[in-house]
Protein backbone atom coordinates (compact mmCIF):
# COMPACT_ATOMS: atom_id res chain seq x y z
CA UNK A 1 0.00 0.00 0.00
CA UNK A 2 1.49 3.53 -0.77
CA UNK A 3 1.97 6.22 1.88
CA UNK A 4 0.25 9.46 1.95
CA UNK A 5 1.81 13.00 1.84
CA UNK A 6 1.18 13.15 5.76
CA UNK A 7 2.69 9.71 6.47
CA UNK A 8 5.96 10.83 4.54
CA UNK A 9 6.20 14.03 6.14
CA UNK A 10 5.57 12.84 9.05
CA UNK A 11 8.42 10.37 8.71
CA UNK A 12 10.55 12.64 7.42
CA UNK A 13 9.87 14.98 10.64
CA UNK A 14 11.07 11.76 12.69
CA UNK A 15 14.19 11.01 11.20
CA UNK A 16 15.13 14.69 11.64
CA UNK A 17 14.19 15.07 15.31
CA UNK A 18 16.23 11.43 15.65
CA UNK A 19 19.45 12.87 14.38
CA UNK A 20 18.43 15.96 16.89
CA UNK A 21 18.43 13.74 19.74
CA UNK A 22 21.78 11.89 18.94
CA UNK A 23 23.54 15.01 18.07
CA UNK A 24 21.86 16.41 21.82
CA UNK A 25 22.78 13.06 23.63
CA UNK A 26 26.31 13.01 22.03
CA UNK A 27 26.92 16.28 23.27
CA UNK A 28 26.12 15.98 26.85
CA UNK A 29 27.72 12.39 26.87
CA UNK A 30 30.90 14.35 25.92
CA UNK A 31 30.60 17.17 28.33
CA UNK A 32 30.80 14.70 31.34
CA UNK A 33 33.62 12.28 29.68
CA UNK A 34 35.39 15.82 29.49
CA UNK A 35 35.63 16.59 32.96
CA UNK A 36 37.09 12.52 33.43
CA UNK A 37 38.92 11.43 30.53
CA UNK A 38 40.37 14.14 28.47
CA UNK A 39 41.32 11.99 25.51
CA UNK A 40 38.41 9.83 25.50
CA UNK A 41 36.70 13.46 25.27
CA UNK A 42 38.63 14.59 21.88
CA UNK A 43 37.65 11.75 20.39
CA UNK A 44 34.06 11.86 21.26
CA UNK A 45 33.95 15.62 20.68
CA UNK A 46 35.77 14.27 16.75
CA UNK A 47 33.09 12.07 16.34
CA UNK A 48 30.01 14.30 17.23
CA UNK A 49 31.26 16.83 14.77
CA UNK A 50 31.71 13.86 11.89
CA UNK A 51 27.74 13.60 13.22
CA UNK A 52 26.99 17.25 13.11
CA UNK A 53 27.67 17.63 9.59
CA UNK A 54 26.40 14.70 7.88
CA UNK A 55 24.51 15.18 5.21
CA UNK A 56 20.88 14.45 6.05
CA UNK A 57 20.16 14.63 2.14
CA UNK A 58 21.57 11.57 1.88
CA UNK A 59 18.43 9.81 4.11
CA UNK A 60 16.22 12.06 2.41
CA UNK A 61 17.74 10.75 -1.17
CA UNK A 62 17.15 7.12 -0.13
CA UNK A 63 13.54 8.31 1.19
CA UNK A 64 12.40 9.67 -1.96
CA UNK A 65 14.13 6.42 -4.10
CA UNK A 66 12.13 3.72 -1.27
CA UNK A 67 8.77 6.54 -2.29
CA UNK A 68 9.33 6.06 -6.22
CA UNK A 69 10.11 2.40 -5.96
CA UNK A 70 6.71 2.67 -4.11
CA UNK A 71 4.89 4.39 -6.83
CA UNK A 72 5.90 2.18 -9.73
CA UNK A 73 3.05 0.40 -11.27
CA UNK A 74 2.81 -3.29 -10.86
CA UNK A 75 2.99 -5.49 -13.66
CA UNK A 76 0.54 -8.39 -12.78
CA UNK A 77 2.26 -10.66 -14.50
CA UNK A 78 -1.06 -13.16 -14.80
CA UNK A 79 -2.56 -11.08 -16.99
CA UNK A 80 0.70 -10.79 -19.89
CA UNK A 81 -1.21 -11.13 -23.36
CA UNK A 82 -0.23 -13.21 -25.81
CA UNK A 83 2.02 -10.53 -27.00
CA UNK A 84 3.95 -9.90 -24.43
CA UNK A 85 2.60 -7.06 -23.12
CA UNK A 86 -0.15 -6.83 -19.80
CA UNK A 87 -2.37 -4.36 -20.52
CA UNK A 88 -3.06 -1.83 -18.38
CA UNK A 89 -6.48 0.48 -18.20
CA UNK A 90 -7.03 4.58 -18.35
CA UNK A 91 -7.14 5.03 -14.98
CA UNK A 92 -3.86 3.27 -14.44
CA UNK A 93 -2.32 4.41 -17.52
CA UNK A 94 -2.78 8.25 -16.35
CA UNK A 95 -1.38 7.86 -12.72
CA UNK A 96 1.90 5.85 -14.36
CA UNK A 97 2.77 8.88 -16.79
CA UNK A 98 1.86 11.56 -14.17
CA UNK A 99 5.66 12.48 -14.42
CA UNK A 100 6.51 11.53 -17.84
CA UNK A 101 5.73 13.21 -21.27
CA UNK A 102 5.78 11.34 -24.67
CA UNK A 103 6.83 13.92 -27.24
CA UNK A 104 6.54 12.85 -30.91
CA UNK A 105 3.87 12.97 -34.28
CA UNK A 106 0.79 11.93 -34.97
CA UNK A 107 1.54 8.69 -33.48
CA UNK A 108 1.77 11.16 -30.13
CA UNK A 109 -1.32 12.82 -31.22
CA UNK A 110 -3.29 9.82 -31.22
CA UNK A 111 -2.63 9.21 -27.74
CA UNK A 112 -4.44 12.31 -27.07
CA UNK A 113 -7.16 12.02 -29.63
CA UNK A 114 -8.15 8.69 -28.09
CA UNK A 115 -8.19 9.83 -24.51
CA UNK A 116 -5.49 7.73 -23.33
CA UNK A 117 -3.90 10.32 -21.74
CA UNK A 118 -4.28 13.95 -20.49
CA UNK A 119 -2.34 16.73 -22.41
CA UNK A 120 -0.21 17.52 -19.63
CA UNK A 121 1.48 14.47 -20.77
CA UNK A 122 1.74 14.47 -24.39
CA UNK A 123 3.40 16.75 -26.77
CA UNK A 124 2.93 16.36 -30.76
CA UNK A 125 3.06 18.23 -33.94
CA UNK A 126 1.40 16.36 -36.68
CA UNK A 127 3.58 15.82 -39.75
CA UNK A 128 6.99 16.15 -37.29
CA UNK A 129 10.02 15.47 -38.65
CA UNK A 130 13.29 15.41 -36.14
CA UNK A 131 14.67 18.36 -38.65
CA UNK A 132 12.02 20.85 -37.17
CA UNK A 133 10.62 20.39 -33.55
CA UNK A 134 12.49 22.81 -31.62
CA UNK A 135 9.22 24.54 -30.16
CA UNK A 136 7.97 21.26 -29.60
CA UNK A 137 11.28 20.60 -27.76
CA UNK A 138 11.26 23.79 -25.11
CA UNK A 139 7.94 22.84 -24.64
CA UNK A 140 8.85 19.38 -23.35
CA UNK A 141 12.12 21.11 -21.15
CA UNK A 142 9.37 23.35 -19.73
CA UNK A 143 7.41 21.16 -18.22
CA UNK A 144 9.87 19.74 -16.43
CA UNK A 145 8.96 15.94 -16.48
CA UNK A 146 11.23 12.98 -14.41
CA UNK A 147 10.99 10.99 -17.66
CA UNK A 148 10.52 11.74 -21.27
CA UNK A 149 9.68 9.61 -24.48
CA UNK A 150 11.05 10.42 -27.68
CA UNK A 151 8.63 9.30 -30.53
CA UNK A 152 9.98 10.10 -34.17
CA UNK A 153 11.22 8.92 -37.60
CA UNK A 154 8.08 8.12 -39.42
CA UNK A 155 7.52 11.29 -41.57
CA UNK A 156 11.95 11.26 -41.22
CA UNK A 157 11.96 7.84 -43.59
CA UNK A 158 10.26 10.06 -46.59
CA UNK A 159 12.27 13.04 -45.66
CA UNK A 160 16.00 11.85 -44.87
CA UNK A 161 15.12 8.36 -47.42
CA UNK A 162 18.67 6.50 -47.21
CA UNK A 163 20.52 8.74 -45.56
CA UNK A 164 20.06 7.05 -42.37
CA UNK A 165 23.31 8.68 -40.86
CA UNK A 166 21.80 12.21 -41.70
CA UNK A 167 18.99 10.80 -39.61
CA UNK A 168 20.52 10.23 -36.88
CA UNK A 169 22.93 12.85 -36.52
CA UNK A 170 20.05 15.76 -36.23
CA UNK A 171 17.99 13.18 -34.12
CA UNK A 172 20.79 13.14 -32.00
CA UNK A 173 21.30 16.61 -31.58
CA UNK A 174 17.44 17.31 -30.67
CA UNK A 175 17.70 14.68 -27.81
CA UNK A 176 20.54 16.90 -26.53
CA UNK A 177 18.72 19.69 -26.13
CA UNK A 178 16.44 17.82 -24.15
CA UNK A 179 19.06 16.34 -22.00
CA UNK A 180 20.88 19.88 -21.55
CA UNK A 181 17.68 21.28 -20.29
CA UNK A 182 15.95 18.23 -18.16
CA UNK A 183 19.77 16.96 -17.17
CA UNK A 184 17.79 15.27 -14.23
CA UNK A 185 15.70 13.51 -16.54
CA UNK A 186 15.49 10.19 -17.75
CA UNK A 187 15.43 9.94 -21.55
CA UNK A 188 13.56 6.93 -23.95
CA UNK A 189 13.73 6.94 -27.80
CA UNK A 190 10.90 4.80 -29.05
CA UNK A 191 11.70 2.35 -32.13
CA UNK A 192 9.89 3.88 -35.65
CA UNK A 193 7.05 1.64 -36.25
CA UNK A 194 7.16 -0.69 -39.36
CA UNK A 195 4.29 -0.21 -42.11
CA UNK A 196 1.89 -2.67 -44.07
CA UNK A 197 4.18 -4.13 -46.74
CA UNK A 198 2.66 -2.32 -49.70
CA UNK A 199 3.26 0.98 -48.08
CA UNK A 200 6.96 0.06 -46.97
CA UNK A 201 7.57 -0.78 -50.64
CA UNK A 202 6.31 2.91 -52.47
CA UNK A 203 9.65 4.87 -50.99
CA UNK A 204 13.29 4.11 -50.61
CA UNK A 205 13.67 4.95 -46.85
CA UNK A 206 10.35 2.99 -45.54
CA UNK A 207 12.32 -0.32 -46.96
CA UNK A 208 15.31 0.64 -44.55
CA UNK A 209 12.99 0.60 -41.21
CA UNK A 210 15.10 -1.89 -39.81
CA UNK A 211 18.24 0.00 -40.28
CA UNK A 212 17.03 3.03 -39.06
CA UNK A 213 15.85 1.51 -35.79
CA UNK A 214 19.42 -0.51 -35.43
CA UNK A 215 20.71 3.02 -35.71
CA UNK A 216 18.39 4.22 -32.52
CA UNK A 217 19.06 1.69 -30.68
CA UNK A 218 22.95 2.08 -31.42
CA UNK A 219 22.86 6.03 -30.63
CA UNK A 220 20.91 5.09 -27.26
CA UNK A 221 23.75 2.82 -26.55
CA UNK A 222 26.29 5.49 -27.15
CA UNK A 223 24.54 8.62 -25.67
CA UNK A 224 23.21 7.36 -22.30
CA UNK A 225 19.62 7.02 -23.46
CA UNK A 226 16.81 4.22 -23.51
CA UNK A 227 15.75 2.41 -26.47
CA UNK A 228 12.22 1.01 -26.18
CA UNK A 229 11.39 -1.49 -29.26
CA UNK A 230 7.87 -1.66 -29.62
CA UNK A 231 7.58 -2.80 -33.05
CA UNK A 232 7.04 -6.56 -32.44
CA UNK A 233 3.48 -5.21 -31.15
CA UNK A 234 2.84 -4.43 -34.92
CA UNK A 235 4.83 -7.18 -36.79
CA UNK A 236 2.58 -9.80 -33.91
CA UNK A 237 -0.83 -8.38 -34.86
CA UNK A 238 -0.78 -6.50 -38.84
CA UNK A 239 -4.67 -6.25 -37.91
CA UNK A 240 -3.65 -2.81 -35.39
CA UNK A 241 -3.00 -1.20 -39.07
CA UNK A 242 -5.81 1.91 -39.67
CA UNK A 243 -6.51 1.80 -43.37
CA UNK A 244 -3.77 4.06 -44.85
CA UNK A 245 -1.32 1.21 -43.79
CA UNK A 246 0.43 3.44 -41.35
CA UNK A 247 -1.14 4.81 -38.72
CA UNK A 248 -2.55 2.32 -35.80
CA UNK A 249 -6.13 1.58 -34.34
CA UNK A 250 -7.27 2.13 -30.91
CA UNK A 251 -6.47 -1.15 -29.54
CA UNK A 252 -2.70 -0.26 -30.31
CA UNK A 253 -2.18 2.49 -27.78
CA UNK A 254 -3.36 0.57 -24.88
CA UNK A 255 -0.76 -1.82 -25.71
CA UNK A 256 2.17 0.45 -26.77
CA UNK A 257 1.58 3.00 -23.71
CA UNK A 258 0.91 -0.25 -21.43
CA UNK A 259 4.41 -1.40 -22.45
CA UNK A 260 6.26 1.80 -21.88
CA UNK A 261 5.49 1.77 -18.44
CA UNK A 262 7.07 -1.61 -17.94
CA UNK A 263 9.97 -0.89 -20.18
CA UNK A 264 10.50 2.56 -18.14
CA UNK A 265 9.40 1.40 -14.63
CA UNK A 266 6.75 4.14 -14.41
Amino acid sequence: MKRTRKEILRMRILIFCAVVVVIVVGAVIASKISKSQPDQYDKNRQRLEKLEKADISETEKRWTDLEEEENKTQIDESKRNEYGVVVLDNVALKKAFDNTVIVGDSFAEGILSYGFLDEGSVVYKRGASVNKIEEEIQKVISMKPGTVVMEFGCNDLSMYGTDIEGFIKKYKEEIAKVKKGLPDATIYVNSILPMTEAKMQEEPGRQKINEYNQEIQKMCEEEGYQYIDSTFIVTKNPGLFEQDGIHMKKEYYTQWLSYIVEKAGL
